[in-house]
């Protein structure tokens, strides 16, 4: 069974780090009394990490405006009658990488990254998701005004 990474509210862990800091309790208290990691407010205490910049896991590989742009062109392809199939589309960031010196050209990207780039895209709502070809006839459509 999977469970949360977090098992605690960041004012939890601000008031265990404020008491470590201010009142100079110890770190085992604070967090046995708080139900914060060790680890975790050991680095906030001592390293002065702001738990609210803090990124868990990697950090994105395109800016928001890279991958603006590149939905912006799976969608445009897709509106002319050509879809891209999941694998185009990872072959297609792989190669936005390569060209942006982010990735080298024998660094492609997975279907993993494409699994999580939905995802993220879905439920942040800034923009809908990229069109997949098996969504759409794989003909495009000859009497559609867009295509010339």
């Amino acid at each position: 069974m999977k469970t949360k990474y977090r098992h605690y509210y960041a004012q939890t862990l601000t008031a265990a780090n404020k008491q470590c800091k201010e009142n100079k309790m110890s770190l085992k208290k604070a967090a046995k009394i708080y139900n914060v990691y060790i680890p975790t407010l050991r680095d906030r205490v001592f390293w002065n990490v702001d738990h609210d910049s803090a990124l868990i896991g990697k950090h994105p590989m395109f800016t928001l405006d890279e991958e603006l742009k590149l939905v912006h062109h799976i969608k445009t392809m897709a509106g002319f009658g050509y879809g891209y199939t999941r694998q185009e589309c990872v072959n297609l960031a792989s190669d936005y990488a390569v060209q942006l010196s982010k990735r080298g050209k024998h660094q492609p990207v997975s279907m993993k990254w494409l699994r999580g780039f939905l995802v993220y895209r879905r439920t942040d709502g800034r923009t809908d998701g990229p069109t997949y070809r098996h969504q759409q006839n794989n003909i495009p459509n000859k009497n559609s005004p867009n295509v010339i």
